[in-house]
């Protein structure tokens, strides 16, 4: 049985999500993405190259943190996203977009930023 929840400003049901994992929260600032757009808070993600561009995620979790409704989409990769640097090679790591680096610092105070991340069919 599907259980259906709100996602901020939509209702999303669990059979919407192929799957969830534990993530490594990371912050950044950047003016491009790999694919040079240009990223936007609430919703620029950077992932490993295992999800492809494009690739939507829920973090209810960030809801109020970062803006937007807790759903982002990856349009960046990077090397310690990749390396899953941040979390010791222990699990995927994804780097959320924030537009001042005052922000990250701010994020970054809270040490323990493991959530649940679901990902999108």
């Amino acid at each position: 049985m599907a259980a259906t929840f709100l996602t901020g400003f939509c209702q999303a049901n669990t059979d919407d999500f192929q799957n969830s994992f534990l993530a490594r929260i990371t912050y950044y600032t950047d003016k491009r993405t790999a694919k040079g757009v240009k990223p936007a808070q609430g919703v620029t993600v950077a992932a490993e190259r295992a999800f492809k561009f494009g690739t939507k995620f829920y973090i209810p979790d960030l809801i109020g943190k970062v803006g937007g409704n807790g759903i982002f989409v990856k349009h960046d990769v990077g090397p310690h996203v990749e390396s899953r640097k941040a979390s010791h090679g222990k699990m995927p790591v994804i780097d959320v977009f924030v537009s001042s680096s005052s922000k990250v610092k701010l994020l970054k105070a809270h040490k323990d930023n493991i959530f649940r991340v679901y990902r999108f069919k």
